[in-house]
């Protein structure tokens, strides 16, 4: 495995969520277009508090390069993620954690947005396990975009976006590389509408890429989520 293959693979499953991410809610909009019109403000309630919290479980597969040898594993990660939200500007933060292969494996993630609820751009500090170096963390600058794309009034959004990572440390003296990595992720959040319950469901899909003295890594999750989501009058 090498960084040009692990761009490719892991990019194509990501761009093939986000195209079925789109078809499920360009479906979702036409179902509902004879009862509710989709009709969307120009600035979506930017003028509330949106504050969300969701428990997450990752279906994760991880495909790594040390030295001469790739070795695969796979596993479950346990997450949870929650963000903040008022007028342009928010918080969020994400947590995940588990064993992959026998190894440990964790991320931490926290970052503040400014722009339209729509189309916000993300800036923060990242945390995550070196690759073939379990007790070893990597941190990071992480810069990105984010993009929500409401379904009508279903309560329904399609989500999609990534970030590159900027390593806060300088060449590292074996590989003479600097650390570097992205992910990207996309894909559906549900609010329970109907009953008027500040309960959410999503379920997604993750891409990450990471180097780091030497070894790479690339890892891509299956994400099944549930919590609340309480928007401000």
């Amino acid at each position: 495995m090498s960084a040009s293959p692990s761009f490719k693979t892991q990019g194509r499953k990501l761009l093939l969520s986000c195209v079925l991410m789109l078809c499920c809610g360009t479906v979702a909009v036409h179902a509902q277009a004879g009862r509710v019109p989709a009709q969307l403000p120009a600035r979506a309630d930017t003028s509330k508090i949106d504050l969300r919290v969701t428990a997450q479980s990752f279906a994760t597969q991880r495909n790594s390069l040390a030295g001469d040898g790739v070795a695969s594993a796979s596993g479950s990660l346990r997450g949870v993620e929650g963000w903040l939200r008022g007028a342009d500007l928010g918080i969020y933060a994400r947590y995940m954690g588990g064993s992959l292969g026998g190894t440990d494996h964790s991320l931490l993630d926290a970052r503040f947005f400014v722009g339209d609820p729509r189309t916000m751009l993300e800036a923060g500090w990242l945390q995550r396990t070196r690759p073939a170096a379990p007790d070893s963390m990597a941190s990071f600058v992480r810069l990105g975009l984010r993009v929500l794309l409401p379904i009508g009034s279903s309560g329904a959004v399609v989500y999609m976006g990534g970030g590159g990572y900027v390593p806060l440390s300088g060449v590292d003296a074996s590989s003479g590389k600097r650390d570097t990595g992205w992910d990207g992720e996309s894909g559906i959040r549900y609010r329970l509408t109907r009953w008027d319950l500040p309960l959410e469901l999503q379920i997604g899909y993750r891409a990450e890429y990471m180097r780091s003295r030497g070894n790479e890594d690339e890892m891509g999750s299956v994400i099944i989520g549930a919590g609340f989501n309480f928007i401000g009058r």
